[in-house]
């Protein structure tokens, strides 16, 4: 309904919501579970220019805010996060704050972050297993040195590509069973 009806919906806090289980989503997948925003919650919504997102959320879902080329700022992912679908912000380029990861966070999707505008140093959690292809691809202003989590099973095709700001040398944890270029 925000998506499809609220043309003049430019800011959005969630701070305190619960989102429940979803049963069904049209157009999209067969439901979500609790805590979860759904796949395509967003998708493209041009007038959402600010989001903080709910306290107790577990998974940002497949192309939750993709699109959303007037969003700005930073984006915080809250504790308690395991999971940011594929493409949940891709296309954000006016999102040049920084970028916050929670230490819960297990999996970043395919295409993520891809072609955001954050301006800051990667700080990938400890217990991400998976990071997609070009999860962070494009994102030119990130800078600094990347450091991949010692527990890191699978590294995407492509997922710090034409990220020109960082720096020094990148160690590919042994235990990654996939991998793909960087």
């Amino acid at each position: 309904f925000m998506r499809d009806e609220m043309d003049n919906l430019t800011s959005l806090n969630m701070k305190e919501v619960i989102i429940k289980e979803s049963p069904f989503e049209p157009g999209y997948g067969n439901g979500s579970p609790e805590y979860t925003i759904p796949g395509r919650a967003f998708f493209s919504k041009s007038s959402l220019v600010s989001v903080v997102l709910p306290d107790k959320l577990k998974v940002l879902g497949a192309e939750a805010f993709c699109g959303c080329g007037n969003l700005t700022g930073s984006v915080i992912v809250p504790e308690g996060v395991v999971e940011v679908g594929d493409g949940a912000f891709w296309q954000c380029g006016n999102l040049t704050g920084t970028l916050s990861l929670p230490s819960t966070l297990e999996k970043i999707g395919a295409r993520a972050f891809g072609m955001c505008g954050f301006v800051c140093e990667l700080n990938i959690p400890e217990k991400v297993k998976e990071i997609g292809w070009q999860a962070f691809a494009a994102c030119g202003g990130i800078h600094g040195e990347l450091h991949l989590p010692s527990g890191l099973e699978t590294l995407g095709r492509g997922a710090f590509q034409e990220m020109t700001n960082m720096t020094g040398s990148i160690t590919i944890p042994q235990g990654v069973k996939r991998k793909l270029t960087i």
